[in-house]
């Protein structure tokens, strides 16, 4: 087991606020391209589990300003969509690379495969599709990654089991990994007592989109196209692109605000979402390591 350091990338501060709030902010900056970064601790989780969120912040940092246990991650805001996903991770690793003064940068001896190891985790809410299974406030770990807009076909003629492949516009993810990520937080889901809290955590395959599909006609044929996506959201494949062109290990965790197709934001979740989604990513945070591959 090595030591994980995080990296959060998110499309807007709503989606990770109360990851946020139970968490320490170090500092919090925006570049010049209005990238947010803020770096934070999360203090002492495992105290904080049976909190609600608006008692988290307050109570944890009384309860523990003489400990010195803390998880320090990192968190991307990188506005929405693949162009601002992929121009906000690649700022920020670009500036990550240059502050370490790494000379001669490649990806197979490099910073990012020591012992300090970098996991990019992109996280947010997404739509799910009506046949997956899925409800609203349910969390998913993506097996693979596609970009829907990028050859559709062809895309579906050439996939294989490699983690990137077909000029980078499907990404297969370590499946261990995801394995191991879903049963973080699905016991850390089990471990509440309140059953309105109670929800599905799967794995499966993500599309990504560059519109929010808005018509049953148009889902039902994603999902038969790209055999039978889970969530669709418009930031993951562009990070997952990113991520396999710097060779740092991703992962990808979403909760379901809405069903994909028709929008009716009457039948929406966004705020349980929300909070689905920090509770998962902090599952992950809170285990602190997860298996690499020598």
């Amino acid at each position: 087991m090595k030591h994980r350091y995080f990296l959060i990338v998110v499309a807007t501060l709503m989606e990770i606020k109360h990851l946020l709030s139970c968490s320490n902010i170090l500092s919090d900056k925006i570049s010049p391209s209005g990238i947010r970064t803020i770096k934070a601790n999360l203090i002492n989780p495992y105290y904080s589990d049976n909190l609600s969120s608006s008692d988290c912040f307050e109570q944890t940092l009384q309860t523990l300003k003489n400990s010195n246990f803390s998880i320090e991650f990192t968190v991307v805001i990188t506005g929405i969509g693949v162009i601002n996903a992929a121009h906000g991770l690649t700022v920020y690793l670009e500036n990550l690379i240059d502050s370490l003064k790494i000379d001669n940068f490649n990806n197979n001896n490099s910073f990012f495969n020591n012992n300090n190891s970098l996991l990019i985790i992109q996280t947010g809410i997404a739509g799910f599709f009506k046949d997956s299974g899925l409800k609203i406030g349910d969390i998913a770990v993506a097996a693979s990654e596609v970009y829907t807009h990028l050859d559709l076909v062809e895309l579906m003629d050439n996939r294989n089991n490699s983690y990137l492949i077909n000029q980078h516009k499907y990404y297969n993810f370590d499946k261990d990994m995801v394995a191991k990520s879903r049963l973080i937080i699905e016991g850390s889901i089990n471990s509440f007592q309140e059953k309105e809290f109670a929800c599905n955590v799967v794995s499966g395959g993500f599309v990504t989109v560059s519109t929010i599909t808005a018509t049953n006609k148009d889902a039902d044929n994603i999902f038969k196209l790209f055999n039978k996506p889970c969530m669709e959201s418009m930031e993951g494949a562009a990070s997952a692109h990113i991520a396999a062109l710097y060779n740092i290990p991703f992962l990808e965790v979403r909760a379901a605000s809405n069903v994909v197709g028709i929008r009716d934001k009457k039948e929406w979740n966004i705020p349980l979402a929300c909070e689905r989604v920090s509770f998962a990513v902090k599952a992950i945070l809170k285990n602190g390591t997860l298996n690499l591959k020598e």
